[in-house]
C-alpha cells in the first residue's frame, strides 16, 4: 500500500490474526467515528470467530451429602449426552449414578459396598469398579446386565472404558504396590511406562489410541498418549504435575495440571497445542475427566464453603462444559468492511491536512507454543 508524504501507518503482521485500532485527530476532514468503530469491530469478529467459548452448568446429585473436600464429580459423557459420576454417601462409601435428560439415577453393582463408575461409551455401556468387602473388581454394565472382570491374579482391578471395537483399558494391582495399566483386546496385556512407580490407563478411543497418567521416581505425575505404537509424554507447559484423563475419537485430550501453588486447573490438548480451561469464577480446583466427540467436557470443580464450627473447606461440584458456537463473519460483513476501508482511505487521500496521530495494525499474540514433547 502506497502512502505518500505520510509515515503514520505501521503494519505489524502476526502469525495468526489482526486487530485494527484507531486514535486520530483530524483538521478539516470528517472520516466518521462510527464508521471507524465498526471497521475495527468487524475485524475483531473475524479474529475471534474460531476462538473456543464454553458454557458451564453445575450438576450436583441431590443425594450427595455436603462434606468438606467431597461432593459430586462427573467422570464420563458419551455422544448422546448421557453422563456418569459418583459421590461419597453418608457412610463415607462411594456411590455412583447416571445422568440423562435431566434425571439422576442410582447405579450400584448388586450387593457391592462401593461402586465407582469411570466412563460411559456411545453404546451406553458403563465401566468402573466395585468393592465387595474383600477386594476391588472391575465391571462392565449394559442395561440390567452386569459383568464382573478381574485381571488374572490381581487383588485390585478397575475398568476405565471400552471402545466401539470391544477393547477396554484400566489398571490393576497384584498386591499393595502401585497400579499397572492394561489393555484387553481378546487377551490381557500389561502396559507400564518404563521406570515409573505406577501407571494407569484412563481412556481409549475407537482408533485404539489411549491416554493415562504415571508417577515418576520423584513421585510427580505426568500424562501420556500411546498412539500407533508411539509413546508421547505430555506435560502442561510450566506445570509440576499433569494428569491425562480423557480422549475422544477426534484425538482431543483433556486433563488437569498443577503449578507450584498446588491448585488444580483443567486443560485441553488438541493439534499439539495446550489450552487452559478456566471456570467462569476463580476456583481452587478444576479437573476435566472426559470429552465427547462434540467437544462437551465433564469433571469437577470446588468452591470454598464455610462449615459451622470449622475452617472454610472446598466442596466439589460436578459440571458439564459445552462449546458455544460463534458465527463466522458472513460475506456481507466482510464486503462491508472492505468497502468502508476503501471509502475511508479515499477520503484520507483527498484530505491534504489530515493528521492522524496514530494508526496501528498489529497482531494479537498467537497461543503459546506447545511444550517440547519427548517420545
Amino acid at each position: 500500500m502506497l502512502l505518500p508524504k505520510c509515515q503514520c501507518l505501521r503494519l505489524l503482521l502476526g502469525e495468526r490474526s489482526i486487530v485494527l485500532r484507531f486514535s486520530y485527530s483530524i483538521n478539516g476532514c470528517q472520516l466518521g467515528k462510527l464508521q471507524i468503530t465498526l471497521l475495527a469491530g468487524m475485524l475483531v469478529v473475524a479474529v475471534f470467530a474460531k476462538a473456543g467459548a464454553l458454557s458451564f452448568m453445575t450438576l450436583d446429585n441431590p443425594d450427595a451429602p455436603v462434606f468438606a473436600g467431597y461432593g459430586t464429580r462427573i467422570f464420563g459423557i458419551n455422544e448422546s449426552g448421557e453422563m456418569v459420576g459418583s459421590y461419597l454417601n453418608a457412610s463415607f462409601y462411594t456411590a455412583s449414578f447416571t445422568y440423562s435428560n435431566g434425571v439422576f439415577a442410582s447405579l450400584n453393582y448388586p450387593s457391592a459396598i462401593e461402586t465407582d463408575v469411570s466412563r460411559i461409551n456411545n453404546a451406553g455401556q458403563i465401566s468402573g469398579s466395585y468393592y465387595d468387602g474383600h477386594q476391588n473388581h472391575g465391571f462392565l454394565n449394559s442395561g440390567n446386565s452386569w459383568t464382573s472382570i478381574d485381571f488374572p491374579g490381581a487383588m485390585f482391578t478397575s475398568i476405565r472404558v471400552s471402545n466401539a471395537t470391544g477393547e477396554f483399558v484400566g489398571d490393576y494391582s497384584p498386591n499393595s504396590s502401585g497400579p499397572h495399566g492394561f489393555i484387553y483386546n481378546g487377551t490381557y496385556t500389561t502396559f507400564d511406562i518404563p521406570g515409573a512407580l505406577s501407571t494407569s490407563i484412563a481412556n481409549i478411543n475407537n482408533d485404539g489410541d489411549f491416554v493415562g497418567v504415571y508417577q515418576d521416581s520423584a513421585f510427580n505425575f505426568h500424562g501420556f498418549l500411546y498412539s500407533g505404537g508411539v509413546l508421547t509424554h505430555l506435560d502442561f507447559p510450566g506445570s509440576v504435575q499433569t494428569a491425562i484423563f480423557g480422549i475422544n475419537n477426534a484425538g482431543e485430550i483433556v486433563g488437569s495440571y498443577e503449578n507450584r501453588d498446588e491448585i488444580d486447573r483443567g486443560f485441553i490438548y488438541s493439534g499439539r497445542v495446550y489450552m487452559a480451561v478456566n471456570y467462569p469464577v476463580d476456583v481452587p480446583y478444576l479437573q476435566i475427566f472426559d470429552i465427547n466427540d462434540s467437544g462437551q467436557m465433564v469433571g469437577g470443580y470446588a468452591v470454598i464453603t464455610d462449615f459451622p464450627g470449622s475452617f472454610p473447606n472446598p466442596v466439589v461440584h460436578g459440571f458439564i462444559a459445552t462449546p458455544v458456537s460463534t458465527p463466522e463473519p458472513n460475506g456481507a460483513a466482510l464486503f462491508g468492511f472492505g468497502a468502508t476501508f476503501l471509502i475511508l482511505y479515499a477520503r484520507w487521500r483527498k484530505c491534504a491536512d489530515a493528521k492522524l496521530s496514530s494508526l496501528a495494525l498489529y497482531a494479537i499474540p498467537a497461543s503459546p507454543a506447545p511444550a517440547k514433547e519427548t517420545v
